[in-house]
């Protein structure tokens, strides 16, 4: 009865991750924990496997789902990012145990190409910044209406490029602004440039702000393909870890066996230092393996939500929790402070030379800074520089 009953939800799971894609994301952890919980607590083997099989049969059938050309639904994506991450999770431990006491190494080299892919996709990302932003300063320069432009330039592009100009023009048409459009259109979008649009917006300057953008993109580019030292920090620990992984490894698999054939040939024992490293090993992956695993589970979480903060465009007109925890954290520690405060301070010189080339009053040109990507103190001290300058006090001293 509980086998028939499993695959009755398994067949409607692909059925409705096919047709109802946010219902059967919403409902998937629920169902599918309560059917793998049921089938183990029963003890029922085959209803237990596809219980299992619940979870990524209809992580599968929801990236199969259609969508429209110029806009992806939010269950394929995460769909799309679970089953990556729960393949690269699976590989590593398959290299664990394929390669025995160096399966660390394994794990080393899997999370290298990790760390390849990220990097690709970082550089992809940029790429397609750079396309975007360039591809409507060029249009601006030739006097072209720019949701006919950018249009026209989506036709014969890659898929990515033109799906995002597409939605851009799309907005465009609808009457929104450049900046929103490229809010709604291009999600990936920097807050940075946005905020610089919609400063530009505000004072007619949008056609010199779109250059600065496009030359400060091109200055990075340029920037990255230049040779770099290694910074010394970064180098000390990677080594120190492969060293450590490396010796781990032989103080469980080999040393042990070396040790015994000494043993046999009545030579003396290890010395004591050797004896310390393979009981450390030992600890750190048999008798407290747990703890080790907690540990790299809590590494990799953190790693995970790194990545999401990272790559996720701030939204400056209202922060998130994680954004102003971070800007907290930044605008406190002594080093990374003095980074962070210049690093607004260029954003904010660059929007009040705009806003007062084009003629507009001090107080007018703060105003378009509130609206910055800055740091959330940094902001707090553009509004009280505001009032300040609002209440009649010199702009320089307040």
């Amino acid at each position: 009865m509980l086998l028939a009953i499993t695959i009755f939800v398994l067949v409607l799971y692909i059925f409705f991750g096919y047709k109802l894609p946010r219902f059967a994301f919403i409902t998937l952890p629920f169902v599918g924990a309560f059917f793998l919980i049921f089938a183990a607590n029963t003890e029922d083997l085959y209803a237990l496997i596809i219980s299992i099989f619940i979870f990524p049969v209809t992580l599968f059938s929801i990236l199969a789902t259609r969508h429209e050309a110029d806009v992806t639904c939010w269950p394929k994506e995460f769909a799309r990012m679970i089953l990556i991450v729960g393949f690269a999770i699976l590989a590593s431990i398959g290299f664990m145990f394929i390669s025995g006491p160096f399966g660390g190494v394994a794990v080393g080299i899997v999370g290298l190409f990790i760390g390849s892919c990220i990097d690709a996709a970082a550089t992809r990302r940029n790429a397609t910044l750079a396309y975007v932003i360039t591809t409507i300063s060029a249009s601006m320069r030739q006097n072209l209406p720019l949701p006919m432009a950018l249009q026209s330039a989506a036709e014969d592009l890659k898929y990515k490029h033109s799906q995002i100009l597409r939605r851009i023009s799309k907005w465009l048409v609808q009457g929104y602004s450049l900046s929103e459009s490229i809010k709604r259109g291009f999600r990936n979008c920097p807050a940075k440039i946005t905020s610089l649009i919609a400063a530009g917006e505000k004072t007619n300057q949008v056609p010199q702000v779109i250059q600065s953008i496009e030359n400060d993109l091109l200055e990075k580019a340029y920037d990255s393909k230049r040779i770099r030292p290694v910074y010394p920090g970064a180098y000390f620990i990677s080594v120190i870890l492969m060293m450590s992984v490396i010796v781990m490894g032989l103080m469980i698999g080999v040393i042990p066996k070396f040790s015994a054939v000494l043993h046999d040939l009545g030579r003396t024992d290890l010395p004591k230092s050797t004896q310390f490293l393979i009981w450390l090993s030992n600890a750190i992956v048999f008798e407290y393996g747990w703890i080790t695993l907690l540990f790299i589970g809590f590494l990799f979480l953190l790693s995970i939500v790194y990545m999401r903060v990272r790559f996720r465009p701030r939204r400056p007109e209202k922060p998130l929790l994680f954004s102003r925890v971070s800007d907290f954290v930044k605008w406190h520690l002594p080093i990374v402070n003095w980074f962070e405060n210049n690093y607004s301070n260029l954003q904010v010189v660059e929007v009040l030379r705009i806003s007062l080339n084009a003629g507009g009053t001090i107080n007018q040109a703060i105003r378009n800074t509130i609206e910055l990507d800055v740091n959330c103190r940094y902001r707090g001290k553009l509004k009280n520089w505001l009032k300040l300058v609002e209440a009649g006090e010199n702009p320089a001293k307040s």
